[in-house]
């Protein structure tokens, strides 16, 4: 259940952004993204730091399983992968093993530590694809490719598809190797799109892109350029009608085509006609 919630609230925070007025938003240029993504950014590391000093006294790796910090435990990797291999199978004084065999899969590895996992018959499938199982790391893809076929007509279609069955949503992305990465890019061609079940009763249901989704969790788990943040893209985020979009929308996916390109070397070509058609609103609970 938590690992759930912690996928949903990747996309809320993909798709929606964080708190900032619209209007204040769609002035930035991608020099003031810049400056907000660094700001962010160092806020996370500095969080990321204190949970890596209380593993190192506590050994709890449930503290820096946090999809927030993949992007940067890595750096971390000669620090911390010790002490998480000492309890990376289950035995006595050893708990919550699965956390510290998740979180070795997003470090670097020397072979013995990749071995050892993928000789561990309880050993996570996303973490043996992560250690060098390419069979696995096929079946993700394979998964994410019928994902990408499927009819998914509203966000219940997406939870039940993509979340409930742990597919690439973020699998491919934790994975993290060339190959995944660039097939979970190459899915953001994708023209498909969704109602939003959770707009209120008296809206007309908002529609989301397939390709907005995807972004939401690349932008969370991948991260880079102010191009690809939240910060960035909001100003397309919604929009009522597709005639608003404009040519600033078109070179928007330009601009993200090249990025793909030069980052994974991948050529796609984006066709989504909008993120988020429709309108902002806020759950309230």
């Amino acid at each position: 259940m938590e690992a759930n919630k912690r996928k949903i609230v990747i996309l809320i925070w993909g798709l929606l952004g964080l708190a900032f007025n619209s209007c204040a938003q769609n002035s930035l240029s991608l020099k003031d993204v810049d400056s907000l993504v660094h700001m962010k950014e160092a806020n996370i590391k500095l969080r990321l730091k204190r949970e890596v000093d209380i593993f190192l006294q506590k050994a709890d790796a449930s503290l820096l399983y946090d999809p927030i910090y993949f992007p940067f435990l890595n750096s971390y990797s000669t620090q911390i992968r010790d002490k998480l291999f000492e309890c990376y199978i289950e035995k006595k004084g050893c708990s919550g093993t699965q956390y510290n065999r998740r979180v070795l899969g997003l470090l670097d590895l020397p072979k013995y530590m990749k071995d050892s996992l993928l000789n561990y018959s309880a050993t996570e499938p996303e973490v043996r694809a992560s250690a060098g199982d390419t069979v696995i790391q096929g079946l993700y893809i394979k998964a994410y490719q019928i994902f990408l076929s499927q009819n998914i007509a509203t966000d219940i279609d997406l939870q039940n598809h993509f979340v409930d069955k742990k597919l690439a949503l973020i699998l491919l992305l934790y994975i993290r190797s060339n190959k995944s990465v660039k097939e979970y890019v190459n899915g953001m061609s994708s023209t498909g799109v969704y109602e939003d079940m959770n707009t209120p009763w008296d809206r007309k249901k908002n529609k989301v892109s397939i390709f907005a989704t995807l972004l939401g969790y690349y932008s969370a788990y991948i991260g880079g350029s102010p191009l690809i943040s939240d910060f960035y893209y909001d100003r397309f985020l919604y929009v009522t009608d597709q005639k608003y979009l404009g040519i600033a929308y078109q070179d928007y996916l330009s601009q993200l085509e090249k990025y793909f390109f030069v980052r994974h070397n991948i050529k796609i070509e984006i066709k989504a006609p909008y993120m988020v058609l429709g309108q902002e609103y806020f759950i309230e609970h």
